[in-house]
């Protein structure tokens, strides 16, 4: 099982900080998807993501968990920041 939120940076209402806000928090189980809290269309099951280990793109529906786990490469930019729950990633796999 895999955890994550995306998040994005706001004003904060004295307009004296930024603070994270996070858009949507899901979970993912095998080929299952949640959305835990927020607004699912910050999500986009579409999005490929570059996987290190074997230089291919990979797609939600190839494998749901391991593209979950990668979303924080795929949301690097900064505009939208995503955060894997180590908790929720079965031991031996990194995140």
């Amino acid at each position: 099982m895999v955890h994550v939120k995306l998040a994005s940076r706001e004003l904060n209402d004295e307009r004296t900080a930024y603070v994270d806000v996070v858009r949507v928090e899901l979970t993912v189980q095998g080929r299952e998807l949640e959305v835990v809290s927020g607004d699912r269309s910050w999500l986009d099951l579409e999005i490929p993501i570059l996987d290190a280990e074997t230089g291919r793109s990979l797609r939600f529906e190839d494998d749901p968990e391991a593209w979950a786990r990668r979303l924080p490469d795929a949301y690097r930019s900064g505009d939208i920041v995503a955060t894997v729950d180590e908790a929720a990633v079965p031991v031996g796999v990194l995140a």
